[in-house]
């Protein structure tokens, strides 16, 4: 099943301005490193929906706003960039640590990095020492 792409994402950027997708990622200001953990599934969000559904709905409005502004990176067991604008769903642990050290290498490249996670990470002596 082919990967969603969303109008305003990074790849959507560089797709249409005919660069690659490190190119486009240059352009970016924020870093959105959102969990895509097991708990992500929980379906207590606005209308019985999970909270990974909403946050995808959310990361679309941002990123159709601000188009190619927002580098997005989920995390979980593991963590990658996206650059379709739809986190990777991985349905596992909370591994803040790892995700905050796989978009360590945007520190200084971009304004802000912006974690979303509806829980606590599995180790957070771990991630403050990452962060």
């Amino acid at each position: 099943m082919p990967q969603a792409l969303v109008r305003g994402s990074i790849q959507d950027v560089a797709d249409r301005s005919k660069i690659g997708t490190a190119e486009a990622m240059l352009e970016a200001e924020y870093v959105a490193l959102v969990d895509t953990s097991a708990s992500m599934s929980t379906r207590d969000s606005r209308e019985g929906q999970s909270r990974y559904e909403v946050a995808i709905q959310e990361l679309t409005k941002l990123q159709n706003k601000h188009p190619g502004k927002i580098a997005l990176c989920a995390f979980s067991d593991k963590a990658a960039f996206c650059p379709s604008g739809v986190p990777v769903n991985y349905g596992s642990f909370t591994n803040l640590a790892g995700g905050l050290e796989h978009i360590r290498r945007m520190d200084g490249l971009v304004k802000e990095m912006i974690v979303i996670s509806d829980g606590e990470p599995d180790d957070e002596l771990a991630a403050l020492h990452v962060a």
